[in-house]
């Protein structure tokens, strides 16, 4: 049996299954409530039901207390409704309404999709999971190495399961360490999130995501997010590779074209024959000629940092307004 959930003061609805708890089905619409752990210990999902019957509460070692629950008060992560029903929350709809966090995880496993790329999976303790918006990055500490700042590559939807993109590179022993260690004993310490680089989720243009190389990463939570939030415009990814062969995680995309009918995949690749990925006016070319049958489209922009600011600029130069494009200059 599925009910209708509404969110106060927002408005937002969704459904829930009468076996999920409100907050996985929350977090699975895109509703980013207030949450720590998910497991009943921490009470930062506490939440008034205005109208409506909880169903199960699961078990949790939080204690509300009588005169809370007098009040509707329930933990939304062990609460499974029992009805529809009105529940008075607060949502972070900002950079600024999740605060910073620190915690541990550890290494759940290392793919190699191609041969120059990593995705680092982590898993949060249950105890306590990371909060963050879609597009935020969150800085990761390995062994003795210095910080190691990168986008978060999976959904809000599951803050205990975390992704990391990584390229081979030389120069970055954060990244030399993921390639070479196949061990990882060492629990990673993660801090954040942090970055303003999300989604409008008031505007309804059409969106164009433009991501160079591992800025693929954010672009992927921002995807998940927006198929979540079932988003009625259309989307366009546009993804410049390094060098050809260098789109490592082709098939999520081309899974995306087949499943949503306003959803455009455009693989491009750059000229790195100088050394590194420069982005000449003619790459802001190609994005401009895939936004014209577009009204007023919005245009995500995520990269390491020189070329992102690079193609920026050029796309400005080249006449894409410049309150339409958001940038994440990746260090």
């Amino acid at each position: 049996m599925t009910h209708r959930i509404r969110m106060l003061p927002s408005g937002h609805t969704f459904e829930c299954e009468a076996t999920e708890t409100v907050l996985e089905a929350a977090l699975r619409s895109g509703v980013n409530l207030d949450h720590g752990c998910a497991t009943g210990t921490c009470g930062e999902c506490l939440a008034r039901v205005v109208s409506g019957t909880v169903g199960e509460e699961l078990f949790h070692d939080y204690v509300v207390g009588d005169a809370r629950r007098q009040q509707g008060y329930a933990l939304m992560c062990r609460s499974r409704p029992g009805s529809d029903l009105e529940i008075e929350a607060h949502e972070a709809r900002g950079a600024g309404d999740i605060p910073e966090q620190q915690l541990m995880a550890r290494v759940v496993r290392v793919d190699a999709p191609a041969d120059d790329y990593r995705v680092l999976h982590l898993r949060t303790p249950r105890t306590r999971t990371l909060r963050f918006l879609a597009g935020q990055s969150v800085e990761l500490k390995l062994g003795g190495l210095a910080p190691r700042r990168l986008p978060v590559a999976s959904c809000p939807c599951n803050g205990m399961q975390l992704q990391f993109h990584l390229r081979r590179d030389a120069g970055d022993p954060f990244a030399e360490r993921i390639f070479h260690d196949g061990a990882f004993a060492d629990p990673v310490e993660l801090r954040g999130p942090f970055g303003e680089f999300i989604l409008d989720e008031e505007q309804r243009n059409p969106l164009v995501l433009v991501a160079l190389d591992t800025g693929f990463a954010p672009m992927k939570s921002l995807i998940e997010h927006a198929i979540a939030l079932e988003l009625a415009q259309p989307v366009v990814l546009i993804w410049f590779a390094a060098r050809p062969g260098g789109h490592y995680l082709a098939n999520y995309c081309r899974s995306w074209a087949d499943a949503l009918d306003d959803f455009r995949y455009v693989p491009l690749v750059l000229d790195a024959g100088r050394g590194g990925p420069p982005v000449p006016p003619e790459q802001a070319q190609a994005v401009l000629e895939r936004l014209e049958s577009l009204p007023e489209p919005r245009v995500y922009l995520a990269g390491p940092a020189e070329p992102a600011r690079e193609l920026a600029r050029a796309l400005v130069d080249t006449g894409l307004p410049g309150d339409r494009l958001r940038v994440e200059a990746m260090s």
